[in-house]
C-alpha cells in the first residue's frame, strides 16, 4: 500500500469532521489525505503526524483543531508507513 492510500485509508475511517457519515462522497478528504501524505514519513513521531494533520485540516475547514483530534489516527498512519516501509 502507498503513503498515500495508508493516510487516506485512515483519515477515512476516522471521518474528523464527520462528514462521511452523513453522506459525503468517498473522495472528501481526499486533499487534506495528499497533502499529508507528503508532508509525512515513517521518520515522524505520532505527535509530528497528529500535529501536520490538525494544521491541514484546521487551514482547510476553517477552524482551530487540535492535534489531539489526530493522535489515534497519527498512530494508525505510522503503524501503516512502518509495516509498508514507505
Amino acid at each position: 500500500m502507498d503513503k498515500y492510500s495508508i493516510v487516506k485509508s485512515a483519515i477515512d475511517r476516522a471521518d474528523p469532521d464527520g462528514l462521511l457519515e452523513i453522506g459525503a462522497p468517498p473522495d472528501e478528504y481526499d486533499s487534506e489525505s495528499e497533502e499529508i501524505a507528503g508532508k509525512i514519513s515513517e521518520n515522524n513521531s505520532v505527535e509530528k503526524i497528529a500535529e501536520i494533520s490538525a494544521k491541514i485540516f484546521s487551514r482547510t475547514f476553517n477552524s482551530l483543531i487540535s492535534p489531539d483530534k489526530f493522535m489515534e489516527v497519527a498512530a494508525e498512519i505510522l503503524r501503516g508507513l512502518e509495516r509498508n516501509g514507505k
